[in-house]
């Protein structure tokens, strides 16, 4: 005799997502990992396909990119799933999280430039300084 599964058992095995299922998923709509789990699939009229995250924060539905499915396989999708969830049960919202991984990145390259590279990236160059109504000596025509 089989295993006997539960009904909540059996609700998190429809609809999950196979490597032989993301293959063959041609038709444009959304495709669910499994119940709960937020990642979804989206296949694009175009063809497109890339992974998301599904979350409601503050009774508000956020979609999240995770990455195309050209550069994202299903597990890394699923690690980035989970990293969103944990953070959900943090209480932080993962797009708050990211963008403010994003914010922090910035802020360490822009440290890491010294004042020089700082002045000569803002300086204009003497070709994008001169309009077409001065002389090459500064006087107007």
């Amino acid at each position: 005799m089989g295993e006997v599964r539960s009904g909540w058992d059996m609700a998190l095995q429809v609809n999950k997502l196979s490597a032989l299922s993301i293959s063959r998923a041609r038709v444009s709509g959304y495709y669910f990992a499994g119940a709960g789990a937020g990642l979804v699939l989206q296949v694009s009229r175009s063809g497109s396909r890339s992974w998301l995250f599904r979350c409601v924060v503050t009774s508000q539905r956020h979609e999240m990119c995770l990455g195309s499915l050209q550069t994202v396989d299903l597990a890394s999708a699923r690690k980035r799933a989970r990293e969103c969830r944990a953070a959900l049960l943090d209480g932080q919202g993962p797009l708050e999280v990211r963008r403010a991984a994003r914010t922090t990145h910035a802020l360490t390259q822009a440290k890491l430039m010294t004042f020089d590279q700082c002045a000569a990236a803002s300086r204009p160059t003497a070709a994008a300084g001169r309009t077409p109504s001065t002389r090459p000596n500064g006087r107007p025509r």
